[in-house]
C-alpha cells in the first residue's frame, strides 16, 4: 500500500507523518495535472487536480456519494488540507466538487488514475 494512504489517517499525525503523506500526495496531484479541465478559467478558485485529488482522499475513506464526498473534505483536518496545497479552512463546497467531479472527462481520469497507481511504489514498512 502506497503512503499516499497515509493522509487517510491523518487526523492527529506528527508533523513527520504529514510531511510523508504530503510528499505523496504531491506525485498525485502532479499526475492529475494532466486531466483537461472542462471549466471556464474565469471564477476558478481550486486548482482541478486539488479538487480530483481531495476525491481520490475521499474514495479513499470509502465516500460513494457527492454528499459524502463534501462532507470527508469538509471533516478533513489541517494536515489534509496542506498535503493538497490548501493553506486556509475555506473548502470546497458540494456543488464545486459536484460540478467538477460531473464535468470532467471520465476516460481521461480514469487513464490518469490507472497510470498514477501503477506507478506506486508500496509504502515501507518497520524494520526494513
Amino acid at each position: 500500500m502506497s503512503a499516499f494512504f497515509i493522509i487517510v489517517g491523518s487526523w492527529g499525525q506528527s508533523r513527520l507523518e504529514a510531511e510523508l503523506a504530503r510528499q505523496d500526495v504531491s506525485a498525485l496531484l502532479e499526475a492529475l495535472e494532466a486531466v483537461p479541465d472542462p471549466r471556464d478559467l474565469r471564477g476558478v478558485v481550486y486548482d482541478l487536480a486539488i479538487l480530483l485529488g481531495l476525491g481520490v482522499f475521499a474514495a479513499a475513506c470509502q465516500a460513494t456519494t457527492f454528499d459524502e464526498i463534501a462532507e470527508t473534505v469538509r471533516d478533513a483536518d489541517a494536515y489534509v488540507f496542506a498535503g493538497f496545497g490548501l493553506m486556509t479552512r475555506r473548502v470546497p463546497s458540494l456543488a464545486t466538487l459536484g460540478r467538477v467531479l460531473c464535468d470532467v472527462d471520465p476516460d481521461a481520469l480514469d487513464e490518469t488514475l490507472s497510470a498514477w497507481a501503477c506507478d506506486m511504489k508500496p509504502a515501507p514498512t518497520a524494520g526494513r
